[in-house]
């Protein structure tokens, strides 16, 4: 019974929100029962079936700001050896407690912190704020021969940045209707909204749009900017 609680999903994928404290009848803690379970598992030399964030101790320089946004506090300082380094304070990251959700990945000004990719095909570009992205970066990415471009951002009741993804929505599906008209199909841009607390759905959301842009096939090559060469077209 101890090895399938330990191999249970949901004791890795509890987030101790809470939602279904208010919910049980018996007003059981639930979230402080399958806590409990991961220590053990943890414990016990179990670890998490899950990717979670990884930390660059070579580059990382403790400056605070993955601790403060991690809204499940799995990440904390220590002090530890680091080989060309020496004693040094890093970020560390509980791995029971990461839900890999990206926030610290994108607050990371160092680029020190980072979420494995799983997908070989995928470039994954992160921001702090889906608000940040200039519709010119997806036109790079379809110039340079992306087969389909994947906007994902923070519900908007998630938002750090208040309307920063609500903003983007807009601006992006217009954008992708002009895209669609100079000849890069509707289909191939999608944007979602993803909550924190759904681990493991941004991997769901890149296979489905995998299958939704493969009937279509490699994207046509746009007409990229020309300029002409210096005296005129006639020099």
């Amino acid at each position: 019974m101890e090895e399938a609680a330990f191999a249970d999903k949901t004791t890795w994928l509890c987030t101790a929100c809470d939602l279904c404290y208010p919910a049980c009848p018996q007003k059981i803690h639930i979230s402080g029962v399958i806590n409990a379970v991961k220590a053990l598992a943890v414990e016990s030399g179990k670890i998490t079936p899950y990717q979670v964030a990884k930390v660059d101790e070579l580059t990382c320089v403790a400056c605070g700001l993955c601790v403060k946004i991690c809204p499940y506090e799995a990440i904390s300082p220590v002090e530890k050896r680091v080989a060309f380094r020496g004693n040094i304070t890093v970020a560390s990251v509980d791995a029971g407690k990461c839900m890999a959700c990206g926030l610290c990945t994108a607050a990371c000004r160092s680029t020190s912190i980072r979420l494995a990719q799983d997908y070989n095909d995928a470039d994954i570009v992160e921001v702090p704020c889906t608000g940040r992205i200039n519709p010119l970066y997806i036109l790079n990415a379809v110039q340079g021969g992306a087969d389909g471009v994947m906007v994902s951002g923070c519900l908007p009741e998630q938002c750090h940045f208040k309307t920063g993804n609500i903003g983007a929505r807009r601006q992006l599906e217009a954008f992708a209707d002009y895209l669609h008209h100079i000849g890069y199909e509707r289909d191939r841009v999608r944007f979602l909204w993803l909550d924190l607390q759904d681990r493991g759905i941004i991997q769901k959301e890149l296979a489905a749009f995998e299958a939704q842009i493969e009937p279509l096939g490699p994207a046509k090559n746009l007409a990229a900017r020309e300029f002409e060469t210096a005296g005129g077209a006639n020099a």
